[in-house]
């Protein structure tokens, strides 16, 4: 009966209480034994009833020049308690550097900054080891960066049971106290790389998030002559021979296929950089009457700045020459999303800014900074001779007319095509008004709108095409 009940006294102290990770924390051995580091230095002032340790700091520099450390193992990611006295010299204060991580390179740790005084204090911090802790990880003390003295005794390291209540992340939780095998599922976020919620795609979608950007179609391949384009800078089908060869480029930039046909596309992710060419040799452009461009904007939120793309050459002397697309008409263009449009821009346009147009070196797809529009698809981006003719799914303002414009109360689309539908965007690219007609005139009543610009994109028998509208 006694062999029994001292094996249960021994189990209830194995489970009850956590195991000390640091040997001779107190350094009541009389030495530095299982400490290293050049501050180890153990002393004793009252005849070796009890000992601490002690380094006098006399030239400050890196706070690692002076290091008092004791390897032990760590497991990743878990909480501990790290507890010591600490104290400095009579009539002044200094700090240090405390905690725990990998005792060999790239030498990862969680650290503290230790305020210290001349009175001895008790120092405890919880503390989560790094994710990369090994067996060959330790407790450490950083001295070097502050002059003067420092003792230091009862040094404590406990590994603390993960839970779900603790309030950090640690064990295998993949949030806060939730995740993992033992806790909760984390609630749905927009940033956890998972589909969850009401998600509709990996954090985007649903109620909290935004939108889930819609992949486009390829976009219709240009219709223009091989023997009109002066220069193609970027244009798979029909591959024209014109093509601009780059001596270098700068920024990021994505190609994608977005069909079947291997076609690619350039997608641009704006708020991570611009992007564009160069070529120290001159290009002489000067027999284009056109830079075209076609492009896809999906309807995403702005970034905080605004909605707001451009295409800018430069040419050697001169600086950056821009055609700007935005949504609140202050443009040289209007931003239209979720629709391939097709740009045609005068070469004149950029020869009136500077350019000169027998001399072109740079050309640049970008955005004033990262915190404007996100991602916009480009394509077919070349010089051409004359206006390129319409393809089979585009047609021109002048198949239809919009009257009065501006307007008070309403606005009158004819067309001599059937309208099947037609959404209107306020400056912000939020559509406020839509339709499906399908008829060759469409009364759009504004009496619930501000006053401002609009955008109108008409989609019709024959293809789309978009207008300004004006609400006065």
């Amino acid at each position: 009966m006694k062999k029994i009940t001292l094996l249960l006294f021994l189990l209830t102290v194995s489970f009850g209480y956590a195991q000390e990770l640091v040997t001779n924390g107190d350094f009541q051995t009389g030495d530095a034994t299982g400490w290293i580091g050049n501050a180890a230095n153990v002393v004793t002032y009252d005849g070796g009833v009890s000992y601490f340790n002690e380094a006098n700091v006399v030239t400050a520099g890196a706070s690692y020049t002076v290091n008092l450390s004791q390897v032990l193992p760590l497991t990743p990611n878990a909480t501990y308690t790290f507890s010591f006295d600490a104290w400095t010299g009579t009539g002044t204060t200094r700090t240090m550097i405390a905690g725990i991580g990998l005792n060999e390179d790239p030498w990862t740790a969680s650290i503290v900054t230790v305020d210290l005084t001349d009175q001895i204090q008790n120092f405890s911090y919880t503390l989560v080891a790094p994710g990369n802790s090994t067996a060959n990880s330790r407790v450490l003390f950083d001295m070097g960066a502050a002059v003067g003295y420092v003792g230091i005794d009862n040094v404590s390291l406990v590994e603390v049971a993960a839970t779900c209540s603790d309030g950090i992340q640690n064990g295998d939780e993949t949030g806060v106290d939730c995740g993992g095998t033992d806790c909760d599922p984390c609630p749905p976020t927009c940033t956890d790389g998972i589909q969850n919620g009401d998600e509709t795609g990996i954090d985007c979608g649903g109620s909290v998030c935004d939108p889930c950007e819609v992949l486009p179609d390829d976009a219709l391949n240009p219709t223009t002559p091989d023997a009109e384009v002066v220069l193609s800078f970027f244009n798979d089908k029909p591959g024209y021979t014109n093509a601009y060869i780059a001596e270098g480029e700068f920024g990021t930039r994505t190609l994608v296929d977005l069909g079947t046909d291997t076609d690619e596309t350039i997608k641009m992710d704006f708020s991570i950089d611009s992007w564009g060419q160069y070529n120290n040799t001159t290009v002489d452009v000067s027999t284009a009457g056109f830079l075209n461009f076609s492009y896809y904007a999906p309807d995403m939120p702005a970034g905080p700045d605004g909605h707001e793309v451009y295409i800018m050459l430069q040419s050697t002397g001169d600086g950056d020459d821009f055609y700007t697309l935005k949504t609140d008409g202050s443009g040289d263009g209007m931003l239209l999303f979720d629709a391939w449009q097709y740009v045609s821009i005068p070469l004149s346009h950029f020869t009136d800014q500077g350019f000169d147009d027998t001399d072109l070196i740079v050309w640049k797809l970008g955005t004033p900074s990262t915190a404007f529009t996100k991602v916009v698809y480009f394509d077919n981006i070349y010089f051409s001779e004359n206006t390129p003719t319409l393809s089979a799914n585009q047609f021109s303002l002048t198949d239809f007319t919009v009257y009065p414009n501006p307007t008070f109360n309403t606005w009158t689309l004819n067309s001599e095509q059937t309208i099947n539908r037609i959404d209107v965007y306020d400056i912000t690219g939020k559509r406020v008004l839509s339709q499906t007609p399908a008829n060759k005139q469409v009364v759009l009543d504004t009496s619930n709108l501000e006053t401002g610009i609009y955008i109108a994109k008409v989609e019709a028998t024959k293809g789309s095409s978009q207008i300004k509208l004006i609400k006065e």
